[in-house]
């Protein structure tokens, strides 16, 4: 089944009439930026997100955020917030959070975008006290692929910052060991089980949509 269509029977979105105008449609595919923010008429506010991008880093979080920004009744987030993964950010409330969205009408679903709230230990709980009916969306990849990814990124990033670089085989193993080295965060991203195994202490299984990362590259209409 297409990803929209199962979001859109989550939601019950297919009772829901949308937009069909001409300039509706001009406006919502031509303006990248409207897909954010839609200007602040009278029904139109910021509304706590109903659902969540989970992760995982390198995984198409990013891909997937802008693929269902594409229809007019889902409204995103524009940045990744770390809401619920940061302590500094969480302590500002939500009422804080909540001026972090867009602004979107009552049928529409706002969704916020943050990879790092699958692998944090006191995500899941935080959101379930906030919404315990959120739909938590997760897109994962080939872990040795995203493995691989998440580790050039940190590599491109030490070497703008002129910082010490470790070859991708002495930090992935364990030293003199062809043992995998669990506790190298760009691992421990890709320990997707144990992960998800956290979050389902919180939410059911029937809330979480896992998408293949790799198939959504090649052809997103087949997830």
């Amino acid at each position: 089944m297409v990803l929209l269509q199962i979001i859109f029977l989550q939601y019950n979105l297919y009772s829901i009439p949308c937009y069909e105008t001409s300039t509706e449609i001009f406006r919502y595919d031509t303006d990248y930026s409207d897909r954010y923010n839609a200007d602040p008429q009278q029904h139109h506010r910021r509304r706590l997100p109903q659902c969540l991008i989970i992760g995982v880093r390198k995984g198409g979080t990013r891909a997937l955020l802008d693929a269902i920004a594409l229809h007019p009744m889902i409204k995103v987030a524009r940045r990744e917030v770390h809401f619920f993964n940061h302590n500094e950010t969480y302590m500002l409330g939500t009422e804080w959070y909540r001026q972090q969205m867009p602004y979107s009408a009552p049928e529409q679903i706002t969704v916020e975008k943050t990879p790092g709230y699958i692998t944090s230990k006191l995500a899941a709980k935080r959101v379930l006290q906030m919404n315990p009916n959120m739909k938590l969306l997760v897109i994962v990849r080939d872990p040795v692929i995203r493995t691989i990814s998440d580790f050039t990124q940190v590599f491109y990033t030490k070497l703008e910052r002129n910082k010490t670089l470790s070859e991708f085989e002495n930090v992935v193993f364990l030293p003199n060991s062809s043992q995998i080295n669990l506790r190298y965060k760009p691992v421990q991203n890709s320990l997707y089980a144990e992960h998800l195994e956290h979050w389902l202490h919180y939410f059911p299984l029937s809330q979480f949509l896992i998408i293949d990362g790799d198939k959504f590259i090649t052809n997103p209409l087949s997830q």
